[in-house]
């Protein structure tokens, strides 16, 4: 016992900003949760796959998609499978708990890092606080629960078994990040080539690492190449797709950029959809916004920017040009790569600590505050802007929206709104509009996010359900709508 209160007594700084962290990130991802902030996609997806798992069987794409397809063929995530039986407690909120507390961890993963060695101790709650603040953890807390945030966060457990040679539990640890998402495996395989050069010196090290970096590229290669296309009877992975600009597929992306590097390179930088000017500067201001964030240490210790060669191609030329920006879960592999990067340059430094961890937390705010609120649009800030009303405020009152959604059985099937999903997900049917399917409820706003469809189809949608004769409208309060399927 003597040993634990020791243990607390010589970390309390890093206990109490882990508690005031947490506190933070429910403010932030639990109001947005109970204001209807959060969405089909993912946070109902995610939740009624807890639901299919907790119920021993396997989730499919039957809430996004006209087809019912095993989930795993979206994305390859057994970090659901596992958290599943949490959720028997914490029911729609259970991904979002999980994630605050993964992030939680992440931040105090930073700190023991930073307290290995004499020169980067002084910085330990700097770091942690400043990985806190990071514009890539506020903005993956601020959007839905995605499980690429969870194998981020123990990264730094990560480094810090590589750093104490402890190879069992460094593999460990890889495996366990792999599972969380395919291509985590691939963003592993480029994190294992920076720790090769890195520890390049050190025999031993070499031979593990490289250890690593051929599982993480098998593993990425199985999964995407004959795993997940055998599950969703395609010939290649979906999610090649996105990413036209490279030739649709993974050879002719390899092709690409090594037939055109000049051309790869450019393309990284500009708007490469032209005929949506509205994304024009968007990855340059990224980078600016990186570059304040930290990112200028990745020229100082290089083998962290060969970490990070993945997730900026898979962000920056994707042909979702939401993604290029600093909002969403896009930027979360940045956090502890960046501030590790930081403090492990910073440390060499002759100065003051407290005096430099200072300067980087007002460079840290200052970067997070214009990438998630300056630069967002009106309805990105009010997730983000705590610190005033409009975060707390919905544009309309939610009375009504709560008074309908409670006459729907919990056991009933129900087709919803994007925004109403994520609280109604936790049962075993659910679907997001426009999907009716068997559903035995609808409860649809003309309003509140109508995506995928424009408010002009959605209220077509709605007069439809008015003269069907399968249906009977039980409630209307407002915008929005209560139906049941008749007997």
């Amino acid at each position: 016992m003597n040993k634990i209160v020791l243990s607390f007594r010589t970390h309390s700084a890093a206990w109490i900003a882990a508690a005031l962290a947490f506190v933070l990130f429910g403010i932030v991802s639990f109001t947005n949760h109970i204001l209807f902030r959060t969405y089909a996609l993912d946070l109902g997806l995610y939740t009624n796959a807890l639901y299919d798992y907790a119920h021993f069987r396997f989730a499919d794409t039957s809430l996004f998609l006209p087809e019912n397809k095993n989930l795993l063929a979206d994305h390859f995530d057994l970090y659901l499978m596992l958290f599943s039986p949490l959720s028997w407690i914490f029911k729609s909120y259970t991904l979002l708990v999980v994630q605050c507390a993964a992030v939680i961890a992440g931040g105090v993963g930073v700190y023991f890092l930073l307290n290995e060695n004499e020169e980067s101790r002084p910085f330990r709650i700097w770091g942690m606080v400043i990985f806190y603040l990071f514009f890539g953890t506020l903005a993956a807390l601020a959007y839905d629960y995605h499980s690429n945030v969870i194998s981020a966060m123990v990264l730094p457990f990560f480094f810090l078994m590589v750093n104490r040679k402890a190879w069992l539990k460094a593999f460990a640890l890889l495996v366990f990040m792999c599972l969380g998402k395919e291509n985590v495996s691939l963003f592993l395989f480029f994190v294992s080539l920076g720790l090769f050069w890195k520890y390049f010196k050190l025999k031993e090290s070499r031979k593990y690492i490289l250890l690593f970096a051929g599982f993480s590229l098998l593993y990425f290669l199985f999964m995407v190449k004959w795993v997940m296309p055998t599950i969703a009877g395609e010939e290649d992975f979906v999610h090649f797709g996105k990413y036209p600009v490279l030739g649709g597929d993974m050879s002719a992306a390899i092709k690409f950029m090594i037939m055109h590097p000049l051309e790869f390179i450019r393309l990284l930088f500009v708007n490469h959809m032209p005929e949506d000017p509205t994304y024009n500067n968007e990855k340059v201001f990224f980078y600016l916004v990186l570059f304040v964030a930290g990112g200028w240490a990745l020229f100082v210790r290089p083998w962290y920017f060969v970490m990070i060669l993945p997730i900026i191609i898979q962000k920056e030329l994707t042909n979702q040009p939401s993604t290029w920006g600093c909002v969403y879960q896009y930027s979360i592999e940045f956090a502890p790569v960046v501030v590790i990067a930081v403090m492990e340059v910073v440390s060499r430094w002759k100065f003051n600590a407290n005096r430099i961890g200072a300067v980087l937390l007002f460079f840290t705010l200052s970067s997070t505050v214009y990438g998630l609120v300056e630069r967002s649009k009106a309805w990105e800030k009010e997730r983000f802007i705590f610190w005033q009303k409009p975060h707390f405020k919905s544009h309309y009152d939610l009375t009504d929206v709560k008074i309908l959604m409670n006459r729907i059985p919990a056991d009933a099937a129900v087709m919803a709104n994007s925004a109403y999903v994520g609280q109604l997900a936790y049962r075993d049917k659910c679907y997001a509009l426009p999907f009716v399917k068997d559903s035995e409820y609808i409860i649809i706003s003309s309003t509140e996010s109508t995506y995928p469809l424009s408010v002009e189809r959605t209220n077509e949608f709605i007069q439809a359900l008015q003269v069907d004769s399968a249906w009977s409208l039980l409630e209307q309060r407002g915008h929005v709508y209560l139906f049941q399927r008749k007997p």
